[in-house]
């Protein structure tokens, strides 16, 4: 009988649909390659002959249960076993935890999936576990039962669509007054027509005080029940656009914060029982200690886990999430490590809205030493629409950066983007 070498017999991992940025989709491909994978895409992001990818299918609906069984059926029938299913984004994590379970094989649980989807349900299980953790909050269905919760509303709030995610459909309630008015402008604007995203949950919003404070993410996974933390990372944010447009690590807060915003995290992550994933933690500091914004299902994006964190810690979180999914191997908690650096993403951003007439002096970016990679989204004759109108498209590209740990970091993003000088006309029409 033939001996056959199983570590050379090629193995598979279904990937769904990649991100959109492509420094990210490049690690997610490139990660599948050196650990021996092909990969079998259910969605887009990469084209059909791309080396890695060995197959690529389209979603087959939208029905998450049907989807499931049909592309399990489909990897049979091509003799194909995965040895892990990955998500990147939160629209197919229910998908992916349910083609997991179905060939069984370890993921997060199809009703978890389902939970963190939901942003009403999710907060309602939040808010039964540690209710310390949650700001004020009520699901609207209707013009009626937001007419009747904006009485008792705590103000300024945000109107949120309770599927969508990357602050889709983000509304500012500033005050009573003139509340409906932002109601009815959110439901003009939270239609699939617009957005696919928006047919998720359509017609359910939730309504909840705006968290006022610093902003913050932790990224990491959670194995067999244990969490390891990846990174916690610092936010900036243009809450006028509404956009959010930097990230750095690690935290520029005091160590006793840091350690008060991980604790309320993986609280978070253990009340909603996220197991064999990796997560993503929206929180805030407030004056009234961490709020929880949301959790996620998966690995966080914005270059966090493929770009960032490699460069501060030396470690690959994409690389330690195939490793614990396909073989069971524990990743590294970047609690342990000291960082050797400062490195975040910053968006690129043009001085205001417009079409864009000068794409900016590209080359000192590429002579920059602090400036790792640099990507451009845009073109000349692009229009710069701030994001409620259009999503993605106040942006003319964005680059990954490192200074050392006791530079100021915000300074040095903010003089990268300034010294691009981005120029723009006024739009005909907005």
């Amino acid at each position: 009988m033939r001996t056959v070498d199983w570590d050379k017999v090629p193995k598979s991992i279904v990937y769904f649909t990649l991100r959109d940025l492509s420094l990210e989709a490049d690690a997610e491909l490139v990660t599948a390659a050196s650990s021996g994978l092909e990969v079998i895409l259910i969605g887009s992001g990469a084209s059909d002959d791309h080396p890695v990818v060995a197959a690529r299918w389209d979603v087959p609906g939208s029905d998450v249960e049907a989807s499931a069984e049909s592309l399990c059926a489909e990897l049979r029938q091509a003799g194909i076993s995965p040895v892990g299913v990955v998500a990147w984004r939160d629209a197919e994590v229910p998908l992916a935890a349910s083609l997991a379970k179905a060939l069984c094989i370890p993921a997060i649980d199809p009703a978890v999936a389902g939970t963190l989807r939901d942003k009403a349900q999710q907060r309602r299980v939040l808010q039964g576990a540690r209710a310390d953790l949650c700001p004020w909050f009520v699901e609207v269905t209707s013009a009626d039962d937001f007419a009747r919760e904006v009485e008792t509303a705590r103000f300024p709030a945000v109107l949120k669509p309770t599927g969508a995610s990357g602050a889709k459909g983000f509304f500012h309630v500033p005050q009573r007054d003139g509340a409906e008015a932002i109601y009815q402008e959110f439901v003009e604007h939270c239609v699939p027509e617009r957005d696919e995203m928006f047919g998720f949950n359509a017609g359910r919003a939730l309504l909840e005080e705006r968290v006022i404070g610093t902003e913050h993410s932790l990224s990491g996974m959670v194995l067999s029940g244990r969490p390891y933390v990846f990174g916690l990372a610092d936010k900036r944010l243009d809450h006028d656009l509404p956009l959010e447009y930097q990230n750095q690590i690690p935290s520029a807060l005091d160590a006793v914060d840091v350690q008060r915003l991980t604790s309320a995290a993986l609280a978070a992550v253990a009340a909603l029982g996220v197991n064999n994933s990796g997560f993503h933690v929206d929180l805030m500091m407030s004056e009234d200690g961490p709020k929880i914004l949301e959790v996620g299902g998966r690995l966080g994006g914005y270059c966090i886990n493929s770009n960032v964190i490699p460069l501060v810690y030396g470690v690959l979180p994409y690389r330690m999430l195939l490793d614990a999914l396909t073989k069971g191997e524990p990743p590294t908690d970047t609690r342990t490590l000291e960082p050797c650096c400062r490195a975040g993403m910053r968006l690129l951003l043009p001085p205001q809205e417009g079409e864009i007439v000068d794409l900016g002096d590209w080359r000192s970016l590429g002579a920059d030493g602090r400036v790792v990679r640099h990507v451009a989204t845009a073109e000349v004759g692009d229009d710069m629409v701030a994001p409620h109108k259009k999503y993605k498209s106040y942006r003319v590209g964005y680059a990954v950066l490192r200074t050392k740990l006791d530079e100021d970091f915000d300074a040095a993003a903010d003089e990268v983007n300034d010294r691009l000088a981005v120029r723009v006309k006024p739009l005909a029409r907005i």
